[in-house]
């Protein structure tokens, strides 16, 4: 998980190191999936970023999935907007509320291994 360096980059490293692979695939010959399959199946998740917003959630999920990102209050950094972080999120009516349910509980439990 990558919890604190955004998340609007995703998109073009998944596809830089795709090419990278096809480019230089000799130094990645055991790998035993693409960069999509392990940015994207499980693998890999990343904590949404206030400032990046509701629009860039949407966009990255629809490009990656939208299993991926997951809610991080970044507390206690000051950009954290800590104690309004959640309720922030929450208000973005942009993303329905499976998105939101995704983003605060399916994705960090997924995540984290929680049963």
């Amino acid at each position: 998980a990558i919890l604190e360096s955004g998340f609007g980059w995703l998109p073009f490293w998944m596809k830089r190191m795709e090419d990278q692979v096809h480019y230089m695939g000799y130094v990645a010959e055991d790998l035993q999936h693409t960069m999509e399959e392990y940015m994207t199946g499980g693998r890999f998740f990343a904590a949404v970023v206030l400032h990046e917003g509701p629009d860039m959630v949407k966009m990255v999920s629809d490009f990656m999935g939208d299993h991926v990102l997951m809610f991080g209050s970044d507390f206690p950094h000051a950009e954290s907007r800590f104690p309004d972080s959640v309720d922030l999120v929450l208000g973005w009516d942009q993303l329905d509320d499976d998105d939101k349910r995704r983003l605060f509980w399916d994705n960090p439990a997924a995540c984290f291994r929680w049963d």
